[in-house]
């Protein structure tokens, strides 16, 4: 029962944010060797820097499509990795410094919501960043393993190893 009464709640809080609901169409969709260039780019960049990090690739329907976690990388990264990614396309697309910030604003939602509907957490955190092609939320990329800037910039060189991709 309390299970239940739980579940009711968290799925309310997600009723009453005003994310966007969003789903890969024919096309637009984020492929696996898309995503494999992505984290291939982001690990080549924390290898120049003696960086250990995860990464995780997911498409806009927040499933992964591709996760790496370098040797070394540090306890739990990988998770954390895959719920920043996560929350980002269930948040319409927001970056990791969105993410923050609406946090900062709203700390009750993210109370009843850090849990996903497949079990993951939903994280906001620096080292995130959507994938967007033609102005369409295609997925998103998430890093963990460093500091905030470290992340940003290893996260930001996987987006870019992407083609026609953006933010």
């Amino acid at each position: 029962m309390l299970r239940s009464v739980i579940a009711a709640a968290a799925a309310c809080a997600f009723a009453l944010l005003p994310w966007h609901g969003v789903s890969a169409q024919t096309g637009t969709a984020l492929s696996s060797d898309e995503g494999l260039q992505a984290v291939e780019a982001g690990r080549r960049y924390a290898l120049a820097h003696q960086l250990r990090l995860s990464f995780v690739v997911v498409d806009a329907g927040g499933h992964v499509v591709v996760a790496l976690r370098m040797d070394g990388a540090a306890f739990a990264t990988m998770t954390f990795s895959q719920g920043k990614a996560f929350a980002s396309v269930a948040a319409g697309g927001l970056s990791g410094a969105q993410l923050i910030a609406r946090y900062r604003d709203e700390p009750w939602i993210w109370g009843n919501a850090t849990v996903s509907a497949d079990g993951g957490p939903m994280l906001p955190g620096a080292g995130t960043f959507p994938v967007r092609r033609g102005g369409m939320l295609i997925g998103a990329i998430a890093v963990s393993g460093a500091g905030p800037a470290e992340d940003d910039a290893a996260a930001r060189a996987a987006l870019d190893a992407i083609p026609a991709a953006g933010l």
